[in-house]
């Protein structure tokens, strides 16, 4: 399963998008057929890739999105 959020620029920074993502990411895991969660990420450190690190996801690669071009893959296991 994927997740994905956005936090509008007004309330960036509070930790809304942490809460978010781990939310969603303790959702999908409450379907028992879902092991494993993906997110992806412009390939460069920053608030998004922060929030993902600190939900106990890994970068696992580079993959193109045909929208953004590289992106990175984040994954976490059940």
């Amino acid at each position: 399963m994927e997740i994905a959020y956005g936090i509008a620029p007004g309330f960036q920074g509070h930790g809304y998008a942490t809460e978010v993502a781990a939310a969603l990411t303790a959702f999908a895991f409450g379907t028992p057929d879902v092991y494993l969660v993906r997110a992806h990420t412009l390939p460069v450190a920053n608030a998004s890739t922060r929030v993902l690190t600190k939900c106990g996801f890994a970068q696992v690669g580079i993959v193109v999105d045909p929208d953004d071009g590289p992106v990175w893959r984040w994954e976490r296991g059940r």
